[in-house]
C-alpha cells in the first residue's frame, strides 16, 4: 500500500526534473548521442581489456563451480569393482561346515534312513548365512538346507513340554555362542527316554531342519541316537561327565518334563 503512494510521487518528480532540465527537448538528437558515445567507448583498447578481463572471471568462476559439482557426485563403480563387493555378499560362512559326527555315525544314519537326505553342516555354519546381512538373503541361501536331515550333538541347556497346536512334545535346547541356541522338537513317544535326562548331559539326535534365524536353528522331528548302548537311544553315562555318573534328581511336581529343580 505504502508503495502504491510513493511510486506516483517519485514518478512525478522525476518527469518535472526531466522537463526542468531539458530531456524531452530533440530526443533524436540525444539518442544519436548516446549512440556515438558508445561506438567511441567500443573502439577504445582499453574497453577490450577491461570487457575479456570481465568476461574471463565470469568463465572462471562458471568452470569452477561445475568443477566441483563433479567433485561432489558420486563415482560410478565399475563393474570390476563391483565384483569383490558382490563375492562378499554371497561369500559363505566362516563357521565349520563339517558335522562333529563320525564317518561311521554318517554310514550308519543314511543305511538306516535311505530315503533321508543327510547335510554335512553345522547349525552355526547355517546361522552364519545372516551375518551383517537381510533376512531375504539369508533365507535364500538356508533354503536348500530345510528339510534336510542333521546329527547334532550337545549338552542339554534346557528341556521343556510342549503342547501347542503346532507341535506337541519335549523340546530340548542346545546353547552355542549366545545368543544362539538349537532347538529341538522330539515326539511325545521319546518323553520317557527323554525324562531321565540331566541338565549339560551330552546326548546325539538325528533332526529334521524346520527353520533358521541369526541366533536359532530349529530342528522338528527329532530322535536319540544310540552310540552304541541298549539304552533305548540314549548315549551311556560317562565317568568323565559328574552329571551323567550321578542319579537324575526327582523333578518336583507339576514341573515339565526333564526338568530338575534348581
Amino acid at each position: 500500500m505504502l508503495w502504491g503512494v510513493v511510486a506516483p510521487i517519485v514518478g512525478q518528480f522525476s518527469i518535472s526534473v526531466a522537463q526542468e532540465w531539458g530531456w524531452f527537448q530533440n530526443p533524436s538528437g540525444k539518442v544519436a548521442a548516446v549512440l556515438t558515445w558508445l561506438a567511441t567507448l567500443t573502439a577504445s583498447t582499453w574497453f577490450h581489456w577491461i570487457g575479456g578481463a570481465i568476461v574471463g572471471f565470469a568463465a572462471g568462476v562458471w568452470l569452477d563451480a561445475m568443477l566441483k559439482r563433479r567433485d561432489d557426485a558420486p563415482l560410478p563403480v565399475s563393474s570390476a569393482e563391483a565384483k569383490p563387493a558382490l563375492a562378499a555378499e554371497v561369500s559363505p560362512p566362516t563357521s565349520k561346515r563339517e558335522p562333529v559326527a563320525s564317518v561311521a555315525l554318517l554310514s550308519k544314519m543314511q543305511n538306516k534312513y535311505p530315503d533321508r537326505i543327510i547335510a554335512h553342516a553345522t547349525p552355526d555354519y547355517l546361522m552364519d548365512f545372516y551375518n551383517n546381512r537381510m533376512t531375504i538373503l539369508g533365507d535364500r541361501d538356508v533354503a536348500p538346507f530345510i528339510g534336510k536331515w542333521f546329527i547334532l550333538s550337545g549338552q542339554i541347556h534346557d528341556m521343556h513340554e510342549v503342547g501347542s497346536l503346532a507341535r506337541h512334545g519335549i523340546s530340548i535346547m542346545f546353547m552355542l555362542v549366545p545368543p544362539r541356541h538349537v532347538l529341538m522338537f522330539f515326539d511325545t513317544a521319546w518323553a520317557d527316554r527323554l525324562s531321565i535326562l540331566l541338565l549339560r548331559q551330552e546326548i546325539t539326535a538325528f533332526c529334521r531342519l524346520d527353520s533358521v534365524s541369526s541366533t536359532q536353528a530349529v530342528f522338528n522331528p527329532c530322535e536319540l541316537i544310540d552310540l552304541g548302548s541298549d539304552a533305548g537311544g540314549i548315549p551311556a553315562p560317562s565317568l568323565t561327565n559328574p552329571l551323567a555318573a550321578s542319579p537324575p534328581s526327582p523333578a518336583r511336581p507339576g514341573s515339565p518334563v526333564g526338568t530338575l529343580p534348581r
